[in-house]
């Protein structure tokens, strides 16, 4: 799947490729390291920036914790929003007995959208 140009993965072959200005490497599945996690997570963003013409990405969550709140009573914040698409992915993942990529892949993006809302108070 490619998105930004940054991070392919034909699903048939098991191999990934990372592209930067400098190099592209193609690599199995099961070498990638959390810096490649990190770049795909980025990669993922980018692409959602396109998608939902955001400027910052994908911003969905304030709206959708909102709209739940209101339908449930409940009273959670944007970061619990990041905080439970975080566990359904690994959930997800742990539900097979090797890695999901693409359940890895939203996790690493879900916790840095975690992390961005947390450190914003929201």
């Amino acid at each position: 799947m490619a998105t930004a140009n940054h991070f392919s993965l034909p699903r048939s072959t098991g191999f990934f490729s990372v592209k930067s200005p400098d190099e592209g490497m193609e690599k199995r599945v099961s070498d990638m390291s959390a810096v490649d996690f990190l770049s795909a997570a980025g990669a993922i963003q980018e692409a959602r920036a396109g998608e939902y013409d955001q400027p910052g990405g994908e911003r969905s969550m304030a709206k959708t914790v909102a709209m739940f709140n209101v339908a449930t009573g409940a009273d959670l914040s944007e970061s619990d929003g990041w905080l439970f698409m975080v566990f359904l992915k690994i959930t997800r993942d742990q539900s097979r007995a090797n890695c999901h990529l693409d359940a890895c892949k939203d996790l690493v993006s879900y916790g840095s959208l975690y992390a961005e809302a947390r450190s914003a108070g929201l």
